[in-house]
This record gives structure tokens, C-alpha cells and sequence, in this order.
């Protein structure tokens, strides 16, 4: 079980954007769910925004 809080800061922050975090997040996630693996994210709203404009994200 992985606990990410504050998604929101991580997602925009420039350092994370430039390092492609969202898009290896959600790799992780995808492969995750074949091993059981669980994913709660903390953020301040549902915009897709704090997500990084990921559905996989929002939707997990």
C-alpha cells in the first residue's frame, strides 16, 4: 500500500513535471494492480489539476 499525500505539490511542482512524475506514477499504478498493490492519494479537491491532469490517477 503506497500513501501519497499532497498529490497537488508533487504533480505541479517544476522539478516533478520535468522528471515526467505523473507519467511514471501512473505506470506504477498500472502494473501495481496486477501484484495487489494499493494506491491513497491526499489532495486539497477533485480537479483533475491536483491529479496531474491524470484520469488513471483520479480514478484509482
Amino acid at each position: 500500500m503506497w500513501i501519497i499525500d499532497e498529490l497537488h505539490r508533487l504533480s505541479t511542482h517544476p522539478h516533478m513535471v520535468a522528471a515526467g512524475f505523473i507519467g511514471r506514477l501512473e505506470r506504477v499504478v498500472r502494473i501495481g494492480r496486477k501484484y495487489g498493490v494499493g494506491l491513497v492519494v491526499g489532495t486539497q479537491s477533485l480537479l483533475a489539476g491536483d491529479y496531474g491532469n491524470s484520469t488513471v490517477l483520479r480514478g484509482s
